[in-house]
């Protein structure tokens, strides 16, 4: 979810609004409370609340689509394998104070 979060405020950082996206997951629970919007973590709960305001006041609506976890390709950032510097998305946001003890600050390396 805390990716979610992170993917939502990047894209309104981008100018994003007023669209439809596909949230591709291989947590199925996360799909769950996309879809039902709703979770029963309360910790979760908080960050899903937080994507919907999110959702709601850009005018994007999230569409939450399960992936097997070999064919996400998100998932290799979460074991810490990065693709090339370049290929990074020219919009920044700051990382909120919920969800900084998830988040690893990830610069790049010099040459």
């Amino acid at each position: 979810m805390v990716a979610v979060e992170l993917g939502v405020r990047t894209l309104i950082a981008a100018g994003v609004k007023s669209m439809h996206i596909r949230v591709r997951s291989d947590n199925q629970q996360v799909v769950t409370a996309l879809s039902a919007r709703t979770v029963r973590n309360s910790q979760e709960s908080k960050i899903l609340a937080k994507v919907l305001s999110l959702c709601r006041t850009s005018g994007i609506v999230a569409m939450p689509i399960w992936v097997w976890t070999k064919s996400n390709p998100a998932d290799s950032l979460s074991r810490c394998q990065y693709p090339s510097w370049e290929s990074r998305v020219e919009a920044y946001i700051d990382i909120p104070d919920h969800l900084r003890e998830f988040v690893r600050d990830v610069r790049p390396r010099s040459a």
